[in-house]
């Protein structure tokens, strides 16, 4: 159903009710009921509001949502729901967080960069990453704890690129693994450590919350012009001979002069994320969802609908920009290694960006002040987020997790008609 239509029944379908769910159902009680009541704000009569069966307050039990008269009926004439935000006056909606949090209900998208997953050192061994990993989620979940709603994506970059040694070593034997299967594997590795690590911290902090990683695709166009002419540099430098064998597979490498060889790959735009809805149902059962690792699985759809995985790689942080909106994230926190993003990074006058509005952080970046390898895509998704909807973006350091998710500290970046005005969190 889109934004402004009518179903055509007045019935609200098991699809809609979970596309419904990607909004923060925040609650209110309504005297003398068992029930949670939630006013759609795109319904042009405030009697049509969808309930959720609770027993307790502030929870989505089951799941089990029903539009007024418990039978998942319109009350009166029909209601515009899809594509507007859950949101709802008064409490919202705690995850066991300490009393009087002001900031509590507000969900937040963490993309952790690459950085987060290995050890200071730079290297990927198991061990490294996993102690990595406790450290990242001893932050978010002290985030958790303040009774934020979060989701966690991550970079997978010294992953793949660990994998595709291996391909290279056992080329000659095996034929390598798709670089799709590759981003599949390390998004159900990297997850699987994140959560492992998430509860620990939950447990060392009383929290009573599930965790869940879920593998999740991208889609992308099979049209897109990046596809015609790969850039994207992946993986390690080799001699022609070696690179020579997997050109015979298929991949495109180039001659990069003295260093040697080296694969390039596609990296098209990301145009939706396709397993948000399950996303977002697990979140409004009240799991910390981990998904769309290093930008999502990219996939096409066929003309015949259906969806094929495909030699690419997507950007993590301009897919954290998609997620956000799909999911309808209020802010986007973008961990990196650095505080802020900076004018004139390296030079003796640089000067770190603090607050500031898209347009602006738009001019800097037609002036040259971010490198396309590193800062560059940060800037594009922390603007596309804001412009897309959400409240304010941030670009800071892992460590300050905490201060960013208010717009406290790092790059916060806020709509062009809200520069100067501040969290009240």
């Amino acid at each position: 159903m889109s934004p402004g239509s009518d179903d055509e029944d007045g019935i609200v379908t098991h699809l809609q009710m979970s596309r419904e769910l990607l909004g923060r159902p925040r609650t209110r009680a309504v005297a003398g009921q068992g029930d949670y009541i939630s006013v759609l704000p795109n319904c042009q009569r405030p009697d049509r509001a969808l309930l959720v069966d609770d027993d307790r307050f502030g929870r989505l039990a089951r799941n089990k949502c029903r539009i007024a008269g418990n039978k998942c009926r319109m009350a009166g004439n029909k209601c515009r729901m899809a594509g507007d935000k859950c949101r709802i006056a008064g409490e919202s909606m705690s995850h066991g967080s300490r009393a009087g949090s002001r900031f509590r209900g507000v969900r937040v998208l963490i993309a952790l960069g690459g950085n987060a997953m290995t050890g200071p050192d730079g290297n990927a061994r198991p061990e490294a990453q996993i102690a990595a990993a406790r450290v990242a989620m001893d932050k978010v979940a002290d985030l958790v704890a303040d009774g934020v709603d979060v989701v966690i994506t991550h970079g997978n970059g010294p992953q793949v690129g660990n994998l595709l040694v291996k391909n290279e070593i056992a080329a000659s034997v095996v034929p390598p693994v798709p670089l799709d299967w590759c981003v599949a594997q390390t998004q159900a590795t990297i997850g699987f450590i994140l959560v492992d690590a998430l509860e620990h911290a939950f447990l060392e902090r009383g929290i009573d919350l599930p965790a869940a990683a879920l593998v999740t695709r991208t889609l992308v166009d099979r049209d897109d012009p990046r596809f015609e002419r790969p850039t994207k540099p992946i993986g390690r430098y080799l001699p022609e001979a070696e690179a020579a064998v997997l050109i015979e597979h298929g991949q495109v490498w180039e001659d990069r002069g003295e260093r040697g060889w080296r694969r390039v790959v596609a990296s098209p735009e990301p145009l939706e994320i396709l397993d948000a809805v399950s996303i977002g149902t697990l979140v409004a059962a009240r799991h910390v969802v981990v998904a769309n690792g290093g930008g999502g699985i990219p996939v096409v759809r066929e003309a015949d609908g259906r969806l094929s995985g495909v030699e690419a790689v997507i950007d993590k942080d301009l897919g954290a920009a998609v997620l956000g909106r799909d999911l309808r994230a209020d802010v986007l926190v973008i961990a990196t290694d650095v505080e802020n993003a900076v004018i004139g990074f390296g030079q003796p006058d640089a000067k770190p960006i603090e607050e500031t509005a898209v347009g602006q952080l738009r001019l800097l970046a037609e002036q040259g002040h971010f490198t396309s390898g590193s800062m560059g895509p940060k800037v594009e998704a922390a603007c596309r987020f804001v412009e897309q909807g959400g409240m304010y973006s941030v670009i800071t350091s892992l460590d300050n997790i905490m201060a960013a998710a208010r717009g406290r500290t790092g790059t916060v970046v806020r709509p062009d008609t809200a520069r100067e005005q501040r969290s009240d969190a």
